[in-house]
């Protein structure tokens, strides 16, 4: 046992202890019985294996099975939302409702089978209301902020009337949760703990991750901002001991209030294309 590690030798005793459950029940049971016993059991070892291979790869190939995995539930849509509807808008949302549900199942599988999560989801997000709801205050707070600095140096002014009442408040905060809580589940639940597998000490996970956050957003101007963004929200992560609630709490409204703050606000003088983007009217550091 010199040249095996602890990890192989517990994996090695636990398949001895299921073997031995296994005979046992086989002894018992007819042929019909032994036969589905026997397609179940090589199924589980055979994705046993196959998950303790993976974890062995890099955590680029580790990422991009992940990948091809939410792709393989997910394209089904594709073509089904096809066959439903002619409405273009109709088809954006299934597909979009198919997405999220991919995604979901996918965190769920992976957290499952490469973490040994009894409840992947719980287990990567660690829901703290206390701590959404920090999140929350400081998204708002520094949105409020930057539209307030563009006011006070004459960039523009705010119009509140512009923002349509109720239903874009509304439209605004679901699109915020939904995007907060997508891509923190995604990148800072799943993509930053296969980065932290190899990459040490932690701050080079956050880097790397800050790179792939930014550029999975296909915005050159917001290129920069969004890979700081990433950094911030890693670092809320690691300040309340690896819980997302922080993190998709600020980015939640920094959406949402981003938005909303987009509609409001009216230039009046042109401001730097790197500190409010391209449309010129909303920050070039916050992710939309």
């Amino acid at each position: 046992t010199s040249s095996l590690d602890e990890a192989q030798i517990k994996y090695a005793a636990l398949d001895a202890v299921v073997a031995c459950k296994i005979f046992q029940r086989l002894r018992s049971c007819d042929d019909f019985a032994r036969s589905a016993i026997s397609l179940r059991t090589n199924y589980y070892l055979r994705k046993s294996f196959a998950s303790r291979k993976l974890k062995q790869q890099g955590w680029s190939k580790r990422l991009l099975v992940f990948g091809c995995v939410f792709l393989l539930i997910w394209s089904p849509s594709l073509v089904l939302a096809g066959f439903m509807t002619p409405n273009q808008v109709q088809r954006d949302v299934v597909c979009a409702f198919w997405g999220l549900c991919s995604l979901l199942k996918t965190v769920q599988l992976w957290g499952t089978e490469m973490c040994k999560y009894d409840k992947p989801l719980s287990s990567y997000v660690k829901p703290d209301a206390q701590e959404l709801f920090q999140g929350v205050l400081t998204g708002t707070a520094l949105t409020g902020l930057f539209y307030l600095a563009l006011w006070f140096f004459g960039f523009g002014t705010i119009a509140p009337s512009r923002v349509g009442g109720g239903a874009g408040v509304l439209r605004a905060a679901g699109l915020g949760i939904l995007s907060g809580f997508t891509k923190e589940l995604l990148f800072r639940g799943v993509v930053q703990k296969e980065l932290e597998r190899d990459l040490k000490p932690d701050g080079k996970a956050a880097l790397v991750l800050g790179l792939i956050f930014a550029s999975a957003h296909l915005s050159p101007h917001g290129f920069v901002g969004l890979a700081l963004l990433s950094l911030c929200l890693s670092e809320g992560k690691k300040a309340f001991g690896g819980s997302l609630s922080y993190s998709i709490g600020l980015h939640s409204s920094l959406v949402a209030t981003t938005m909303l703050g987009s509609s409001a606000y009216v230039q009046t003088y042109p401001a730097p294309v790197w500190l409010v983007g391209s449309s010129g009217q909303s920050p070039l550091v916050l992710d939309r």
